[in-house]
């Protein structure tokens, strides 16, 4: 099966882990019998750490008046996550 396409937001995660010394990871690594998988798998310590890195690609808008509340896009990105890692 051929490797997925990394987003930016992975390739600069896998710069910071090798920048930090953090080499015994995986990326989507295939579990028998699940569906869906996490970004990440690294071993640390003894523990095994699970990742899921998102993208943001949107900006905020420019030259409108009043609030942005960037926290929206943040939280459904941190559901998406938790909805995915639920069903394991």
């Amino acid at each position: 099966m051929a490797e997925a396409q990394r987003t930016e937001s992975e390739l600069l995660f896998e710069e910071y882990l090798m920048t930090h010394g953090y080499v015994d990871w995986e990326h989507e690594k295939r579990l028998p019998g699940k569906r869906k998988y996490p970004d990440y798998y690294l071993r640390y310590s003894g523990l095994v750490l699970i990742f899921e890195v998102k993208e943001f690609n949107s900006s905020p808008p420019q030259h409108e008046l009043g609030f942005y509340d960037a926290y929206d896009s943040i939280r459904e990105k941190i559901n998406q996550a938790v909805r995915q890692l639920r069903c394991r």
